[in-house]
């Protein structure tokens, strides 16, 4: 039997083991209508399932064709978990769109019993509490920029706004003078997430102050009209992007954040770390790939971008499951 039969294998038990715990938990949680039982329960089985199907050390890419064996057979459950089955499914194209950003920073559960159980397993997970802390920091960053500034205008830049809850958090924080003087651009792929991030903040902001792109992010170094979105930028903020791009693009993008700081502003991007807790359940559950660097790496990506360590900071969000890289133009 070659590697990846052992593999679809493997992946094909577990499917069996996990639908066969699961089907006992329901009957001793009365139907997983008792809500602290049935995250006990739910949290055991899980994990117990991701840690077999780690023991494959298949990871990244590879472990795609042998999860749909995982799915096969445990699938018509496992989708009954509304965030599980979003992520792995990517009605939107990509699994981090903004419904789900939503529903992760909202703490969005389930009105089913089983699929409430299932998405409070996916909401205490490392990398959904990342999440919120990343939401948390840029929009304390962004409030602490407005009271810091003596500018009449503050203008803030959000590269895959997504639901743009950090800014909304951000400007709830806020004097009614203090928001007056913000400026917010939000960048994104999708326009229902633009249009669900302008009806957010028209609770905060006057509609004159948000101003609403729809771009290739991908492809945002290499546009000469992009150019001018982030002219004179006070604060730059990219949560979720660099899990995606690779070396070379993660520095021409940085490279372009940078360019498009006014002096004395201030760039923040967030990259999961390696060790992600939360890895074998994005990847064997969700299909969700993302390319992992840590301390060192995003060291070396600043140096490419900027050229120089001395307006850099490098840290963890409090989950420590994912760092940032904080540069600003001095």
């Amino acid at each position: 039997m070659n590697r990846l039969n052992e593999l679809r294998e493997h992946a094909r038990r577990a499917g069996e083991k996990l639908i066969e715990d699961l089907r006992f938990a329901g009957v001793t949680t009365g139907g997983w209508a008792n809500q602290e039982r049935a995250d006990f329960e739910m949290s055991r089985i899980m994990n117990a399932c991701l840690d077999d199907l780690a023991l494959t050390n298949c990871w990244g890419e590879d472990n795609r064709v042998p999860s749909r064996a995982l799915w096969k057979v445990a699938g018509e459950t496992l989708s009954v978990g509304w965030l599980q089955n979003h992520a792995r499914q990517k009605p939107r194209g990509y699994a981090g769109d903004f419904e789900m950003l939503d529903k992760i920073v909202q703490r969005t559960l389930s009105s089913d019993p089983l699929g409430r159980a299932f998405d409070h397993f996916f909401q205490e997970q490392a990398a959904p509490e990342a999440v919120r802390a990343r939401t948390q920091l840029v929009a304390d960053r962004i409030a602490q920029t407005i009271r810091t500034s003596k500018k009449d205008k503050i203008r803030v830049c959000s590269i895959g706004s997504g639901p743009a809850i950090d800014v909304e958090l951000a400007c709830s924080a806020l004097s009614f003078d203090e928001r007056k003087r913000l400026e917010v651009t939000l960048m994104d792929l999708d326009p229902d997430a633009l249009v669900h991030a302008e009806q957010r903040l028209a609770r905060v902001v006057a509609a004159d102050q948000v101003h609403s792109h729809r771009e290739n992010l991908f492809r945002l170094p290499q546009l000469k009209r992009a150019t001018t979105l982030l002219e004179q930028s006070d604060f730059i903020a990219c949560t979720g992007m660099f899990d995606y791009l690779d070396d070379a693009a993660a520095t021409a993008m940085l490279q372009y954040f940078w360019n498009g700081l006014a002096e004395q502003g201030e760039v923040i991007v967030f990259n999961f770390a390696p060790s992600n807790p939360s890895q074998s359940y994005m990847e064997w559950i969700g299909n969700w790939y993302l390319i992992y660097r840590d301390e060192e790496a995003m060291q070396d990506l600043g140096e490419r971008s900027i050229g120089s360590s001395s307006a850099m900071e490098i840290a963890r969000e409090d989950s420590q499951a994912s760092l940032y890289l904080a540069c600003r133009k001095t």
